[in-house]
């Protein structure tokens, strides 16, 4: 830790795999290819959803659904560590201007420390630079989750809307 109270160096993070590499054979042939989350994506790549037959068996149906909810989840924890990293980002800005009014209103007797503080300021400026250049590049990734999200969620609705009116179906047939 710094004399300012944030990290000297920022931690590397895990190299994030592809949805791909948790999805089971089956879960691929369910999609057609895999879907993945590589930034830079253009939209036209990303896959189709499942389209499913009205004759497919509820197994083949579940898979697809944990298929999609599973998308959904590994979506959600790049979206949040998107977002606390912009929160990062705010509070170093913060902290900058800070560090700079400081730097303006102390006296010629904290010569050591505005040497101590400008180099501070100087490693967190390099921090800045680097974080605001990373979100910058996985903003457009951010777009094509929401986008997927709202297909996403659209299937699953359509999904559960024909599952409800096979029971109805099954349910009148019964009675009749």
């Amino acid at each position: 830790m710094s004399a300012v109270g944030f990290p000297r160096e920022r931690q590397s993070q895990d190299a994030l795999l592809p949805p791909s590499a948790f999805m089971t054979s089956v879960t691929r042939d369910l999609m057609g290819k895999t879907y993945s989350s590589c930034f830079g994506e253009a939209p036209h790549q990303f896959v189709p959803l499942f389209e499913q037959h009205p004759s497919a068996d509820s197994g083949v149906r579940q898979r697809a659904t944990s298929a999609l909810t599973g998308e959904l989840l590994r979506i959600q924890l790049d979206m949040v560590t998107y977002q606390q990293d912009r929160k990062q980002l705010r509070a170093w800005q913060r902290l900058k201007e800070v560090l700079k009014s400081w730097l303006h209103t102390s006296g010629k007797e904290e010569e050591m420390e505005k040497n101590a503080v400008c180099q501070e300021l100087k490693e967190l400026e390099e921090r800045i630079d680097g974080l605001s250049a990373e979100l910058a590049e996985r903003k457009p990734t951010m777009l094509l989750h929401a986008k997927r999200i709202q297909l996403i969620q659209k299937t699953l609705f359509h999904q559960k809307t024909e599952e409800m009116e096979t029971d109805c179906s099954v349910f009148t047939t019964l009675s009749a």
